[in-house]
C-alpha cells in the first residue's frame, strides 16, 4: 500500500472542525431534549395517543440523544488522540507521512461504530 503525504495543517483544521460540529451537534442535541421536555409538559396534548407519543419520545428519544452524544464525544476525543499521539510520538514533523492502512483502519472502526448506532437506532 503507496504512503501518501498529509499536511499536518489539514489535519489539525479537521481536528478543530470536529470538535466545531461536535459543539453544534451538543447544542442541537440539548435544544432537542429541551423540547420534547415541553411537550411532555403541555397540558393541551392529551388523551391515549398524547400518553404514547410521551412514552414514545421520552423512552426512544431520550435514550438515543445520550447514545448519539457519547458517540459524538468520543470520536472528537478519538481524533484529538490520535493527532496528539502522532505529534507526539511518531513524527513531530509537519510534512509526516501517515500510512494509508492506518487510516483504513481508523475509519473502518468508525464506521462500525456508526453501523451500530444505526442498527440501534433502527430497532
Amino acid at each position: 500500500m503507496p504512503n501518501y503525504k498529509v499536511d499536518m495543517a489539514e489535519i489539525l483544521a479537521f481536528e478543530q472542525e470536529t470538535k466545531q460540529l461536535v459543539a453544534v451537534l451538543d447544542e442541537q442535541i440539548g435544544d432537542v431534549k429541551a423540547s420534547i421536555d415541553q411537550i411532555k409538559q403541555m397540558d393541551s396534548f392529551q388523551g391515549q395517543a398524547a400518553d404514547d407519543a410521551k412514552a414514545y419520545f421520552e423512552v426512544m428519544h431520550r435514550n438515543l440523544l445520550p447514545a448519539f452524544q457519547g458517540v459524538f464525544s468520543q470520536l472528537e476525543a478519538n481524533i484529538t488522540k490520535h493527532v496528539r499521539d502522532f505529534q507526539e510520538e511518531i513524527d513531530t514533523d509537519p510534512h509526516a507521512v501517515i500510512e494509508t492502512g492506518y487510516i483504513e483502519d481508523e475509519k473502518e472502526m468508525i464506521e462500525d461504530r456508526h453501523d451500530a448506532l444505526k442498527q440501534l437506532a433502527d430497532k
